[in-house]
Parts: structure tokens; C-alpha cells; sequence
């Protein structure tokens, strides 16, 4: 994961802003979209960003449930289980990035 959530560049694009996502387990790559007057549905609402929190919230349970599941259960192989933790919380960032970018879109 990246050491630090930078959401949005700042960097204002022609009627929308320039957003970095970072992938912090491909080695800190960053992905650049523009939320701009160029997309379906703009300008994208505060609602966008409640559908991508509770895709967060779900996975958040799904990593909770992973772990609870590697520590209690005898019979699993705990480290197995624990592998996708943290491409799971990549996800997470990444997601939470994108709902902090239509955020400041849409308050914009």
C-alpha cells in the first residue's frame, strides 16, 4: 500500500480535476483520470461517493472476516488465507481515492 493517500492532484482540468490514484502494491504506481464536463454523468453527485463507501465497508468486512477466519480456524492454512489481505486493502485505498476525488468534483 502507499505510505501516503493522495487523492487529488489539485490540478484543475478544463470543467473538472485531474485526480492520482496510487497502486501501492504494483510498486507505487499511479493511475491520473479527469473527472471532467467530458463524463457520462456530470457533475458526479455526493451519491457516487456513498455506492464506492459501501464497496468499501464491504470489503473492509471481508478482510475482517478473512483474518477472523486464518486465526480460528484450526483446520485452514493461515497463511493462505492471509494473502489476499493485502490486495484487498490496495482496493481499499484505491477506492477511497475515487470517492475523495467525486467528492471534491462534486463540492467544486
Amino acid at each position: 500500500m502507499a505510505n501516503e493517500s493522495v487523492a487529488v492532484a489539485g490540478v484543475p482540468a478544463m470543467g473538472g480535476n485531474r485526480c492520482d490514484l496510487w497502486f501501492g502494491g504494483s510498486g507505487g504506481e499511479v493511475l491520473t483520470i479527469t473527472i471532467d464536463r467530458h463524463s457520462k454523468a456530470f457533475p458526479p453527485r455526493w451519491t457516487h461517493c456513498q455506492l464506492l463507501n459501501d464497496t468499501i465497508q464491504g470489503l473492509v468486512r471481508a478482510t475482517k472476516a478473512v483474518a477472523y477466519q486464518a486465526s480460528n480456524d484450526p483446520s485452514a492454512d493461515a497463511e493462505f488465507l492471509m494473502q489476499p489481505i493485502e490486495d484487498i486493502a490496495d482496493a481499499i485505498m484505491i477506492l477511497s481515492q475515487l470517492s475523495a476525488a467525486i467528492s471534491a468534483e462534486a463540492h467544486a
